[in-house]
């Protein structure tokens, strides 16, 4: 039987055998990980009830939240931050309920150690494919937050959780204590003694926000209930869908307006906001004619290369996208082949991020690097069954600070913009 050249067309094999078609230069990149896709996890107040139901919801719209939590019990925080990230443009969520051996009567170490259980190494969360932010309102429950110490501790496994994960990201709330002690108070009283705290969590994983925002209660039967005051983390997670869809993950989820916020729980001033700033606290602001905005995209991180989410989530989404494309490769045989293929989706995909902005410089050179070849694979990793290839990439920073100079001479008015800003 001889081996023939595949004819012209799609139905044209008709002779079984053995065809040959060779297409040089066509190597196709698989599309990236969705994102903007949160996981809450909370209390929904089912208890044994609730036991035998689905251990993990996916919902794509707030009525399907709605429906499966009807009855009462489940937590307010939860609910508002579930229905705002919805109202902000989110799509998809994922929700693990928290509470299947919560105690009927509230108490606050007890359901803090049901919000950390999901989070314990090998549980079911670890094998969720989807999601690349966390969201836990349901920390600040007044029973919880009674203790700071309980707080930082929830918080803490949170990012660790996303840090273990190395490919999720956490949207936490500023713990301040009791809300009313921040309006009588001022919030960098009550947050001083937090930023410390804040400060050891591991730093690449997650960002902080505040103040709390009021949201309409629609479980007032009163048109004049004046809301209820939330953490903001859904809001947000929301916010960070509807920049993906729209830019990508290299825009800073920033200068974008919260949807459903009726008020904030505290307004910061400039003062205020350059000490949080500092300590990577984002703020939420309200200005005149722009209503309530996200003011910040700074992470935990003090270190340069990982100060802005936008450019953490670049890295972060790399990840995802190497293990959901890359998996294809695996027991190949270990050689040139194989070195060049993985080299070249992965300049596909970074020049992918050039073209759309994600990274700085002026040409695909200055923007990122790859090496995968026999200076990366020594004979002890191909011994070893292991690829190693080279990633380099330069992640544009967000222009936190736009800084204009305006110089009035008698020729007129001049407006320049200072070049170690542009």
């Amino acid at each position: 039987m001889k081996t023939r050249q595949p004819p012209h067309g799609t139905g044209a094999y008709r002779t079984p055998g053995l065809y040959f078609d060779w297409r040089a230069g066509e190597v196709e990149v698989p599309p990236a990980a969705s994102s903007g896709v949160p996981l809450f996890v909370g209390l929904t107040g089912g208890g044994n009830v609730r036991a035998e139901g689905p251990a993990l919801y996916r919902f794509t719209r707030w009525q399907q939240f709605e429906q499966a939590f009807a009855a009462d019990g489940v937590s307010a925080l939860l609910a508002c931050a579930v229905r705002g990230f919805f109202e902000n443009g989110g799509r998809l969520c994922y929700l693990k309920p928290a509470d299947a051996d919560a105690p009927a009567t509230p108490d606050g170490q007890k359901l803090a150690d049901a919000i950390a259980a999901p989070f314990e190494p090998r549980g079911m969360l670890d094998d969720l494919e989807d999601i690349d932010l966390v969201c836990v309102p349901d920390i600040m429950r007044p029973e919880i937050a009674q203790s700071s110490a309980r707080v930082f501790d929830l918080q803490a496994r949170v990012v660790e959780y996303c840090a273990r994960m190395g490919e999720r990201f956490a949207i936490l709330d500023a713990y301040a204590g009791n809300p009313a002690n921040v309006t009588e108070h001022g919030a960098d009283a009550m947050l001083i003694d937090s930023i410390g705290q804040w400060q050891t969590l591991p730093p690449n994983y997650g960002a902080i926000y505040f103040p709390w925002i009021r949201v309409v209660d629609h479980r007032a039967s009163s048109r004049t209930s004046s809301g209820l005051l939330v953490p903001p983390c859904g809001h947000v997670a929301g916010v960070y869908a509807r920049s993906d869809r729209r830019d990508g993950v290299h825009k800073p989820p920033a200068n974008e307006v919260l949807e459903g916020a009726l008020d904030l729980g505290y307004v910061i001033g400039d003062s205020e906001q350059a000490l949080l700033n500092d300590a990577g606290v984002n703020c939420l602001r309200e200005s005149r004619g722009w209503g309530i905005r996200v003011w910040g995209a700074r992470t935990l991180s003090d270190r340069p290369a990982w100060r802005y989410v936008n450019v953490t989530r670049v890295m972060l989404a790399l990840t995802r996208w190497l293990e959901y494309n890359m998996r294809d490769l695996v027991f190949e045989p270990n050689g040139v082949p194989l070195w060049t293929l993985t080299a070249e989706r992965l300049k596909r995909y970074c020049s992918e991020l050039f073209r759309r902005g994600a990274l700085k410089g002026d040409s695909e050179a200055d923007a990122y690097f790859v090496k995968c070849d026999a200076e990366t694979n020594a004979q002890f990793s191909r011994d070893s069954g292991i690829v190693v290839a080279e990633v380099g990439l330069a992640p544009a920073a967000p222009s936190e600070f736009v800084i204009v100079r305006i110089t009035q001479s008698a020729s007129g008015v001049n407006i320049t913009v200072p070049t170690a800003w542009q």
